[in-house]
């Protein structure tokens, strides 16, 4: 019982402040759209509490970002070349995930006035 409580009350806390969701979203505008490229942490849907488009390739990426022109891009650090020529989105974030070996990203889009 003892070991259970200091695990949930004292060891697990401090593992929880690691995670990108608790690291990232904070800073994000949830009102705000949401989408993904080619991969993300899956938790983030959990934590808004709404499906996230995911996109496979950067012209559909580039064509919702263009008719968008707001929210917020989730991807994967291994991901960062193929950002590189799309247009109105700024990098405001990345979080390593807890236990595996991938980095989250965050873009913003950003509208173009």
């Amino acid at each position: 019982i003892i070991s259970t409580l200091l695990f949930f009350y004292i060891i697990f806390p401090q593992i929880d402040k690691l995670n990108p969701i608790a690291k990232l979203l904070p800073g994000l505008d949830t009102e705000k759209p949401v989408a993904a490229y080619d991969i993300y942490n899956p938790a983030f849907s959990f934590y808004l509490k709404k499906p996230i488009p995911t996109f496979r390739t950067t012209a559909d990426l580039k064509k919702y970002i263009s008719e968008t022109g707001k929210g917020y891009i989730l991807s994967r650090k291994s991901l960062t070349e193929e950002f590189g020529h799309l247009e109105n989105i700024h990098k405001i974030g990345e979080a390593k995930d807890i236990f595996e070996i991938p980095t989250t990203v965050i873009y913003e889009i950003r509208s173009r006035d």
